[in-house]
């Protein structure tokens, strides 16, 4: 070492050759120690390495919600309700199209549809208004169904959604619905629609529509008309 080097400047300080052996030995063990430390932190790491054969677990690819309250199982056989109103041309009406949706909605004048969420695999609107101080409407959503959205995974789907344990009943061949007057114990009407058709003319069944509306029993011809004026649209 060159005069005026680290060790001589530590000699300088008053530290003895002795000493500075003990320092050395001190630098010595702490540094193995933080060598094994790294040794077995790597071990641990690599250990910790997700296996490369395995494979990662899969996505659910359609988000539904947790019913605490399905509809019953299985549907009944039935066909799309004859006597459901339509808009007619004396109507206040307003027609919307939603981003997502792939179809128009026909809606009483004073209804408004908000975004509730607006992702890859589902678009959903609330859309209702308030009348009397109480409130009708509800849930809009369009779905990608994968596939193949065959029987199975659409009984999955439909069992997967609220329907205040209503009976399910085919209204078509791709379409579910269920009904009540009493939602939660309330008198108030209920329809929950489930449905399937293509977004591409020709091509397979790859999405799903859900209705899932309230109003006070006395406008329950409203939600009926909205559901009808889906249908219109080649929808249902």
């Amino acid at each position: 070492m060159q005069p005026g080097g680290r060790f001589q400047f530590v000699e300088a300080l008053g530290t003895s050759p002795s000493r500075r052996r003990v320092d050395l030995w001190f630098w010595l063990a702490a540094g193995l120690v933080l060598v094994l430390i790294g040794g077995g932190t790597g071990f641990v790491l690599a250990r910790s390495d997700p296996d490369p054969r395995a494979e990662p677990p899969l996505s659910p690819a359609i988000v539904t919600p947790s019913a605490t309250r399905p509809g019953l199982e299985p549907p009944r056989a039935g066909d799309w309700p004859a006597r459901w109103p339509a808009f007619g041309p004396d109507d206040r009406t307003r027609r919307v199209e939603l981003d997502g949706l792939g179809f128009a909605l026909t809606l009483p004048a004073t209804w408004i549809c908000t975004p509730a969420s607006n992702g890859d695999e589902a678009v959903t609107y609330r859309c209702g208004a308030t009348l009397g101080g109480e409130g009708m409407g509800g849930e809009v959503t369009v779905r990608r169904c994968p596939d193949p959205c065959d029987t199975a995974r659409r009984d999955a789907l439909r069992k997967a959604e609220q329907a205040w344990a209503m009976q399910w009943r085919y209204a078509g061949p791709d379409v579910t619905i269920a009904e009540t007057m009493a939602v939660d114990g309330a008198r108030r009407y209920g329809l929950v629609l489930i449905a399937y058709w293509c977004s591409s003319p020709g091509g397979p069944v790859d999405r799903q529509l859900l209705l899932r509306m309230i109003a006070p029993v006395n406008w329950l011809d409203d939600i009926r008309r909205v559901a009808n004026g889906v249908r219109a649209e080649h929808v249902l």
